[in-house]
Formats: C-alpha cells, structure tokens, sequence
C-alpha cells in the first residue's frame, strides 16, 4: 500500500510552514498449517509462517525557502517462524494444551538526512527466540469449568525512523511472561454464561513510543526500552442468548405476524477498578419481521452492534425493505444528554401502499 504524498500548510504571514509526507509498506506473508481431525481424542495443529516486508518513507519540514528538516528511510523486516500446539484429554474432565513457538526476525535500517545536517547511517538487528506455552481445563460439573495457563510473548526490536540522532534511532526486543487463570459459569439453560479471568503479565524492555525531549532541533518522536513494566487485572464478561429464535416474537402481539432470525451478545466490564467502563457486542442473522398485509416486509436482516459506555455504535445493519435494499450505520449515545447519528441508504424501497 502506499499513503501519500501528504502535505499541510500553515500560513504566518508571508511565510508558510510545510509539512509533508509519504509512506510506501510491501510485505509478503505466508502461513502452511497442518491440523488434526476436530474430534480426535488428541487434537493438534503445527504450522510455519513467514513474511519479508519493507517500508520507504520520507519527512520535509519547511518554513518559507529555510528547508528545516529532510530525510528518508527504508526498513527491512523478515521473519520465520515454526508453531506447534497439541491438546490431550486427561480423564473424563480434565484438558492439557502444550505448545510453543520458535521464531527468528530481523530487521535492517538505513536512513538518509539532507538537513539540517547530511548524514547516512544503517544499522541491523537479529533475535530469536523460543516461546512455550502451557494451559488446562477442568470441568467441575456440568456449568462450570475452570482454566488456568502460562506462556510467554516476543515483539521485536527496531528503529526509529523520524530521529537524526544515530545513538537513539535503535531499541531493543520486548518480552513477556503471562499467567491466567479464571472460570466459566453457564446457566442451566445455557443461555447465561459468565466469565472471570485474573491476569498477570511481567514485562522485560517494554517498548514506550512517544515524542521525548532530547535537545535536538526538535523533540524527537522514538521507542524506547523500559527496563520492566507490570500489569495485574481481571476481565468479568457475560455472554447471552435470550432467544435462540425470533420466531417466538410472534406470539406476543397480534401486530407481529411473522419473525425470524438468531442473535447472539456478550457484554464485559473494563478498565480500572475506579473507573470501570461496560462493553459489549450484538449480533443478529438471517432477521425477518412481517406486521401484516398493509405493511411492507423487512426480511434479510442483518446487523452488528457495539457498546462502548454510555454510546452504542451501529457498526452495521442491513437487510430489504420491500424487497429493496437498505443499510444504516452510525451511533447513539444515551446517559443525560442522548444524541444520534445515523446515516441510512436504499434503493427501490417499497414503504407502503
């Protein structure tokens, strides 16, 4: 893909400062997974991914003829890795998953300045790393399951491209060891569930990417390594089916001679303790509502729907009325002040007689 050229212009006077841009990315990526029956008594997948990718950009900066700033920078980035997971049931409800990841990246750098000095440096870096990983499932009766598992994480390293300074453009790999563990409760029906996980991640040379000031010309916009960092939480989340088919609308009110349709929705609590934000999502397939002889059919629904606090986002909801197309998309926001912003569209619409 490529982004730009891109260009903003500030007027001060008789001199305008400008800024401008352009970003150009190739990749490559392949993945070949091999994987066993879904029923097996011992299920398994292995696989190998591999990807080559490189990314060209260039920066300007300029206050009327005075050019401050002009670079370019190319990034090569490669990466192999092999994957293997295999799962085995142990007795009538216990379940033991064993896999791990070996992969090998690198990632080679050169950047070109022309002002506000001239330079032209390259670096290049290599890692590899071997990532375990190891979980269990134990099914206490027949509602509820508990889970627990541990395993380890790898971003790596690279460069900065839009710093002159040769000594910071580089930063290192980010690791991650990551402990779970949590439960699973559904309702006798099984249309409830509820789920509560406890996390814990310890965190070694994580990657902070922000502007720092660094007495250049400029504030220079960089990663940087952080020699450890810690995050410890919970995730609560239910999980709800109140109709398993919208068929049985119909029978509440006369108005309604037909419905059909499945939904599906999940709602989660996030964020801190101080301030927990609801989440959640909404799903409906194959919806149909019918009110009656005069009235034009709404059928081949579908839609998805997100909760973010207090708005609720239409990420997506279309189907025919009257046999004509239609889509609708926006967002609603309740709480003291509810406001909407919906946008709809159609075609060939049938309304009413």
């Amino acid at each position: 893909w490529e982004l730009g050229p891109y260009a903003s212009v500030l007027a001060f006077g008789p001199a305008e400062l400008f800024n401008g841009s352009s970003l150009r990315q190739r990749l490559w990526s392949e993945e070949i997974r091999l994987e066993s029956d879904a029923d097996a008594a011992a299920r398994w997948h292995a696989g190998l991914f591999a990807s080559d990718g490189e990314t060209d950009g260039a920066f300007t900066r300029a206050f009327g003829t005075f050019v401050l700033e002009s670079s370019s920078y190319t990034i090569d980035a490669r990466q192999i890795a092999l994957f293997g997971e295999r799962t085995v049931r142990i007795g009538d409800a216990f379940t033991l998953t064993a896999g791990a990841r070996a992969e090998e990246s690198r990632r080679g750098f050169v950047r070109v300045e022309s002002a506000p000095g001239k330079q032209r440096y390259g670096r290049e870096q290599r890692s590899r790393v071997f990532l375990p990983k190891l979980a269990g499932r134990y099914e206490w009766g027949a509602l509820t399951t508990l889970f627990a598992g541990v395993g380890a994480g790898f971003k790596p390293g690279g460069y900065s491209a839009f710093t002159g300074n040769a000594a910071l453009a580089e930063f290192g790999s980010e690791r991650t060891r990551v402990l779970e563990a949590g439960f699973i409760r559904a309702s006798p029906d099984r249309r409830l569930t509820l789920t509560v996980r406890l996390f814990g991640y310890g965190i070694k040379g994580y990657q902070i990417e922000r502007s720092f000031a660094t007495q250049a010309v400029a504030d220079d916009y960089l990663v940087v390594n952080a020699p450890r960092a810690r995050s410890l939480g919970a995730e609560v989340e239910w999980a709800w089916r109140p109709i398993e088919n919208l068929a049985v609308l119909a029978d509440l009110t006369p108005m309604l001679r037909r419905t059909a349709g499945t939904t599906r929705g999940e709602v989660r609590i996030e964020g801190a303790l101080a301030s927990p934000r609801l989440t959640g999502r909404a799903e409906l397939r194959d919806g149909e509502v019918r009110l009656g002889a005069r009235f034009p059919v709404l059928q081949r629904l579908a839609g998805e729907f997100q909760l973010d606090g207090e708005r609720v986002l239409v990420e997506r909801l279309r189907g025919e009325l009257g046999a004509g197309p239609f889509d609708i998309g926006g967002s609603l926001r309740r709480g003291p002040r509810p406001a909407q912003d919906l946008a709809s569209r159609g075609s060939g619409l049938l309304v009413g007689e």
